[in-house]
Formats: C-alpha cells, structure tokens, sequence
C-alpha cells in the first residue's frame, strides 16, 4: 500500500516552513520571533514576550549559548527544562556582562512562567538562576524589577522550602534589608494586583493549560500558587511600612468583599488553611481596619476554628485568633458563645490539642484573659469545665507517652490554676458573690490535688513530667503565700493525699513512695528533679599521709539546701509538718513490719529535710513505738539518741536478716547524723555501732 501523498499548495512548489518565515523577516530587517502571548511593552520598550529566532541582525543582541538556552526552556520535558535552566543560570556565572545584559530583557517572562513550573527541581533551579542573574546586572535589571516582582513574592512563599529559600536568597542578594521595604513599595500596584487576581479570578485551569497537564498535578499547583499567594500578601504587609499599606488598602477591600476568599478558611488543604490565617494575623497586626470592616466573615471563622486539629494549621490559627481577641474588643459581639466558641474548645482541651500541646498550648491563657467577664465570671463555671477538660487532655495516652505534650499541658495547667486561684479571685472580690468565688478556689485546688494524685500513681506515665510539675507546683505554692484561706485549704488536702498514698501493700507502694519523696524534695528546693545531683558520702583519704594513718575524716556532699530555720519556716511550716507525718507513718511500718522500702523513704526525708525539728519528732515517735522513755536517756543529743535508738535496732541481725540495701540505708542514715556532732562523739557512736554490726564495718571499708 502507497504512503499518503502530501497535499501542495496551489501554485507553490514548497510547502510552507516557520523556519523558512523567519530567515525572510531577518532579511527584511524585522527581528524575528518565537512564541506569542501577552505583548505587554516593559519600561524600556522591548517586549517581554518574545525571544529571538536569529542572531543574524544586528539589533538580535542575545548570545548563541542564552540563545540556545532559551529555546531549550520552551520544552515540555522537565528533565530538558532543568538542564536548560541549570545552563542558563551558569551562563549568567561565566558569561561577559554585555552578554547577560543582552538577554536580560528577555528574562522576566521565562521567569514568571518557571517560577510555576509543576516540577519543584525546575523551579529551585529558576530561582538560582535569578540569584546569578542579579548578582551580575544588578541596578540594570529595574526596568523590569515590576513585571517579575508579584511571582517573586510568590517564590518566596513556595511550599516547597527550598525553592522558598533559593527565591529569598535571590531578593536579598540583589536588596540590602534596609532597600527591600522600598523595592516593595515601588512595585505595590504590580504586586498586590498579581496576588489578588490569583486568590479571586485564577482556578485550576486557569493556572495550567486542561490539554497539557492532568488533573492531579493542576490541582497541586492550585493548591501551592493560592498558599504561596496567601502568605505573600501577609510578607508584604509586614514588610513594607503603613504608607504603602494604606495606598494599596483598595485591594484588599476588594478581596476581602469576595465569597471566594472566605472560603479559604474552610478549604480542605491545610496548606491553604494555615496561610488564611497566616494572613489574618498579619492584617490585625498590620491593617487592623481592613478586619474591622468585615468582622461578620472573619469571626466566626477564626473563632469557630479552634477545634483544629492539624499541626501545619494550628499555629497561625492560633497565632491568629490572639491577634484578632487583643486588637478587635467587641469580636466577641459577632459570634454565639455557647454554640460556636466553647464546644469548639472544650473539645480541643480535652484533646490536649490533638498532639499540637507544645505549639499551642502556650497561647490558651492569653485566651481566657480576653474572654467576656461573663463568660469566665466564678458564677459561670467556666474555671471547673476548664481545668476538666485540660484534665481529660492530660489523661490521654498519646499525651503520657509524649514528654513535649505532657510538658506543655501541664504548663498550660498550671498557668491557668493560679490565675482562677489568684488573679481572678482578686478580681471578682468585690463583683461577685464571695461563695462563688471560695467555690471557685475549693474547685480548682481539689483538681490540682487530682493532677498531683495521676503523678503519684505507679502505673502512669505521666512520672516523665512530674519534675516539671512538682516546680510549678512549688512555683504556685509560693506566690500563694500571702492568701491563707489558700494555703490552708491546700495544705490540708495536700497532707491528706499524702497521707493515703503511704498506706497499701509493700509492693505496690514503691514507685508511689519514690514519687512522693520527689514531690516533697521538689518543693523545698523550687527546682526540677533533673537540676538536681544525687548525694554522695565519701572518706578522706588518709593513705599519703603518714604522720595521720589513723586520722579518718567524714565528708560529705550533700543536695544545696536551705538552712534549718528556712526548713521550719518554708511555707509557714506545712511542708515540713507534712514530711514529719509521712516520715513518721513510714517508720512505724519500719518497726512493725520490717518494710525495707518505708526504710528508703525515711533514710531519704532525713537526708533532704534535716533539722532539729524533724529529728525531734522522730525521737518522740521512736519513743512512743518502743515504749521507752527516751527523756530519761543520759545522752541530751537528738542525734546520738537517734543512733542508739533508730540505727542500732536496724542492724540488729536477730530482727532479720539484712541485705545490702537495708544495709546501705543504715549507713546513710548514720553518716547524716554523724556529720552534725563533734568529732569525738562521732567516733564513740562508730565504735558502739561496729560492736553491733560487723557487716556494716565491712560495707564503710
């Protein structure tokens, strides 16, 4: 079967050639073309919208090597379009500056259509190829500064960070930071009419060609072109100062009147979400009237959010919503409460923020103290729903597991306590019914006691956090100290919980006993369990001396600690009136049945807590466990009565048989003591405890 015969052209013996066109308009002095599109005139008269086909005329200035680089960049290929862009971007590194000069003229449409390119590669490597465009013709490139400057932003906001980076890189290689506040202004109009006719008039198709490109990757573009569009608005709002900001105010009243716009705040992309907010926090910084005329839309979606629970969109919802509660007083008029507001974040308490704590959280607080005074008034029950759901926020497993979520609720926790508990008693003291407000503080602290109940218990991990808990717990007792309606109630449920938790089976009580002597240390010392350093007892060591071979010296370092006055006086006595029962209640069940962790508990409170107080009260409970009168001893020194009467009956090998813990804490204790007697009676309770214990002369060699 013949080939298909090519049909001619009536009365010509070639058929017609594109190639053959351009060769005749070169000879006949016009310069040729290659591509059609917007034939927009730049500042200097030449249009951006064509490249030369023929270097042959005179006025066809364009190197053969851009030349060639430009025809390449017209492909459809990625791959081809890379390469060509990557040879163009060193071409502008290496080649004369009169060759650079030449094609630069040329350079602002390929820009603005690579800088959209579907492939991210194609649209980093554009954005290094502008680097080394302006690094060589620098001021000579301003002709055409205004019809790049509107997708120039737009790079600079690409969800692709390293396309976002090499397009910042770019701008400030070409403009100190002290001219780009200018160079933004200067293109305001070109800017901000770029941007706005994105988020307004362009869609999917509009931005890709239906033909060329498949839906998934329009789509994708859509998404990247609106966010970045977003988030260049709100760069050059903060950027640029307030006269520029009002001169171009127009435009964002007319994208602020759109229903499209809007509708960016419930877009289904969390990309194009966080950058609606990202731009609402900038207007209310920035241009606060622009919100102000259109608080009926942007209300009841920011406030209405706050349930959100994706981690790209959090943050500037966030960030959004405190700038729109602290700049606009009267938002609160535009939205219903009850309906809107608070089961939206009753729900995102309860969720701990749904895994966005540490980013969030921070933020709740400066929330609340914006809220009506209705709303958060003691009569209200906003304060006991409140520290409910920031509870069942805490309870979560997701939230335990997390050391950085734990931290974060607990912190959030705590900041809001003292504020019902102090800032806003005060505050309502004289508004409000004083049962509601007592109600308030009774409700809030027996919540506290909650939270420090979790932290106790054996089975949870929320022990991870407990340093920073038991600091901020420490913190919020101290600022209390002055309120002692505060302190009393306090202390006393606080002593009852702890007081409870030291009852129970031995092996269950362990971690819960460990727990508890963390809690009390950690509020004497006001600092995190994890700044602390663990006691150590060491000797001198005499070896090298020889004139003093039997000169042995007890040393001792121990945790830095208050004096003794500042234990008895720390908190006005409570805590240490509490450490006092707990050791107590641990000693008796020493004595009666040789408890080995009640050993460690109070081996541990005398280290942390000594003082003549402390060591008083033991005596009197060694006393009364013993049956002796311990008054009528001849010894006057608490201490040393504690050595015959506490140390000696532990290592007694008839009670039991001792192992090497119960061992070690004896030594402990006795080494606590000793350090707080003079040097001859600590040499008379030595040998008086060796005659007992051969085994614990054995474990101080």
């Amino acid at each position: 079967m013949s080939g298909r015969v090519k049909q001619r052209t009536k009365g010509n013996t070639k058929p017609s050639s594109s190639g053959r066109a351009a060769e005749l308009l070169s000879r006949d002095g016009v310069a040729g073309f290659i591509g059609f599109g917007d034939t927009s005139i730049s500042a200097d008269g030449s249009s951006l919208q064509f490249v030369p086909a023929s270097t042959e005329h005179p006025e066809a200035s364009v190197h053969p090597d851009f030349l060639l680089a430009m025809k390449k960049l017209s492909k459809r290929d990625s791959v081809t379009k890379l390469k060509a862009v990557q040879e163009f971007g060193e071409l502008c590194k290496t080649s004369d500056v009169n060759a650079v000069l030449g094609v630069m003229k040329y350079w602002p449409r390929l820009y603005n259509r690579l800088s959209l390119d579907i492939d991210y590669r194609v649209r980093e490597a554009t954005q290094h190829a502008m680097n080394q465009m302006m690094s060589r013709v620098g001021r000579n490139f301003a002709p055409h500064l205004k019809s790049v400057m509107g997708v120039w932003m737009c790079s600079q906001c690409d969800l692709y960070m390293p396309v976002a980076t090499a397009a910042q890189k770019a701008f400030t290689t070409a403009f100190s930071e002290n001219k780009q506040a200018e160079v933004l202004g200067f293109s305001k109009k070109e800017i901000n009419e770029y941007l706005v006719d994105n988020l307004i008039n362009q869609t999917a198709d509009t931005l890709s060609d239906p033909d060329v490109v498949d839906e998934k990757d329009r789509a994708a573009k859509y998404v990247r072109v609106m966010a970045a569009s977003l988030q260049a608005l709100g760069k050059f709002l903060k950027i640029v100062g307030q006269d520029s900001s009002d001169q171009i105010a127009h435009y964002h009243a007319n994208l602020t009147t759109a229903k499209k716009f809007w509708k960016f705040g419930r877009h289904k992309s969390p990309q194009i979400r966080a950058a609606f907010f990202s731009l609402m926090s900038k207007y209310c910084e920035n241009q606060p009237s622009i919100i102000e005329s259109c608080l009926s839309s942007v209300c009841p979606i920011l406030l209405g959010s706050l349930d959100e629970a994706d981690a790209i969109v959090s943050g500037p919802l966030w960030e959004a919503v405190l700038q729109l509660v602290t700049k606009i007083k009267d938002c609160w008029k535009h939205v219903n409460m009850e309906k809107v507001v608070l089961p939206k974040f009753w729900q995102f308490l309860s969720n701990a923020a749904y895994g966005n704590a540490h980013v969030v959280m921070i933020s709740v607080l400066p929330f609340i103290s914006t809220l009506p005074e209705e709303v958060v008034a003691p009569s209200s029950g906003f304060a006991q729903k409140y520290v409910e759901k920031i509870v069942d926020g805490l309870k979560l497993v997701k939230t335990q597991q997390s050391p950085s979520e734990c931290k974060a609720v607990l912190s959030c926790f705590m900041d809001c306590v003292k504020y019902f508990i102090s800032f806003g008693s005060r505050h309502w003291q004289t508004e409000v019914d004083q049962s509601n407000a007592e109600q308030l503080r009774t409700d809030v602290i027996n919540k506290l006691i909650n939270v420090i109940d979790m932290s106790l218990a054996p089975k949870t991990h929320i022990r991870l956090s407990g340093s920073l808990l038991y600091e901020r717990l420490a913190e919020f007792v101290e600022d209390t100290t002055e309120n002692e309606v505060i302190q009393n109630y306090f202390w006393k449920v606080f002593d009852e919980l702890i007081q409870n938790k030291t009852l129970g089976p031995e092996k269950d009580m362990a971690p819960s006993l460990q727990s508890i002597i963390d809690l009390l240390s950690c509020l004497k010392s006001k600092k995190s369990l994890e700044e602390s350093q663990p006691a150590k007892v060491r000797f001198h060591d005499s070896s090298n001396d020889e004139r003093q071979p039997t000169n042995t010296k007890i040393q001792t370092e121990k945790h830095p600690k208050v004096s003794d006055v500042d234990v008895n006086l720390l908190y006005g006595g409570r805590l240490l009136a509490t450490v006092s029962k707990t050791a107590c209640s641990c000693l008796e069940r020493v004595w009666l049945e040789n408890s080995e962790t009640d050993l460690v508990v109070v081996t541990e409170l005398i280290k942390e807590f000594f003082s003549p107080s402390l060591l008083n009260t033991i005596v009197v409970t060694l006393e009364s466990i013993s049956g002796k009168d311990l008054a009528t001893s001849h010894t006057s020194s608490d201490v040393i009565r504690c050595v015959d009467e506490l140390i000696l009956p532990l290592l007694d090998e008839d009670r039991q048989k001792i192992d090497e813990k119960w061992l070690s804490c004896c030594v402990q204790l006795l080494f606590v003591l000793l350090v707080e007697v003079e040097e001859s009676q600590q040499k008379l309770a030595l040998e008086r405890v060796f005659k007992v214990s051969k085994n614990c002369l054995c474990l101080v060699v």
